[in-house]
């Protein structure tokens, strides 16, 4: 079973908007980057295994 609370939320404000983003594990950074009417979310089945080796940052894109 995957560990669903992995990724650590977090926001800042980027050009007047919240933008969230997610972060996960440590070693050599991995950008996980969402489809279209997806979120970071998206990537919460895969990040305990990814984390293990990989820095994980997943933001939400801005218009989606």
């Amino acid at each position: 079973m995957p560990d669903l609370a992995t990724l650590t939320q977090h926001e800042l404000t980027l050009h007047g908007h919240v933008v969230t983003y997610r972060t996960a594990g440590s070693g050599p950074v991995l950008l996980l980057l969402h489809g279209i009417a997806n979120s970071s979310e998206t990537w919460e089945p895969v990040a305990g295994a990814l984390a293990e080796r990989f820095t994980i940052i997943a933001p939400d894109l801005l218009g989606h």
